[in-house]
């Protein structure tokens, strides 16, 4: 790994990697949510189940973090970890949707990238409205 890689350079790839998931959720059918994964045990609502809780804890720790407070343990990991193994397929895609989503929109890249990045999305493939704020007039 290199030592050049920035927050930022996380940041984008964070968002990227959850437009194009995000984009993919938003297309499955209950029997895509039903669908076995590439996780053994787990069909494809289990997994986005387990990414919408760890998005929903990764806010709270953020949250304390820019709070200066200790970050929730494992006493608040546990509920939450229950409530979503207890919601059906379309409530795991839905709240996967919205807690990554919200997660996302919480990292905030310190300087835009270059103009050249902007310019490069394709206008086609995805709305202006999930495009980051620098890119809005693009």
């Amino acid at each position: 790994m290199s030592a050049d890689v920035t927050a930022d350079a996380w940041i984008a790839v964070l968002r990227q990697a959850h437009d194009q998931l995000a984009e993919v959720v938003r297309g499955l059918d209950a029997d895509g949510l039903a669908r076995q994964s590439a996780c053994a045990d787990w069909d494809v609502a289990q997994v986005l189940g387990h990414l919408g809780s760890g998005a929903e804890i990764g806010a709270a720790t953020l949250d304390a973090a820019l709070a200066g407070r200790d970050g929730p343990g494992r006493d608040f990991n546990q509920p939450v970890w229950d409530r979503w193994n207890g919601l059906d397929n379309q409530a795991k895609a839905a709240g996967f949707l919205e807690h990554a989503g919200d997660l996302v929109a919480a990292t905030r890249p310190s300087t835009p990238p270059p103009a050249p990045t902007c310019a490069s999305r394709s206008r086609s493939s995805r709305s202006r409205s999930t495009w980051p704020p620098w890119c809005a007039s693009g």
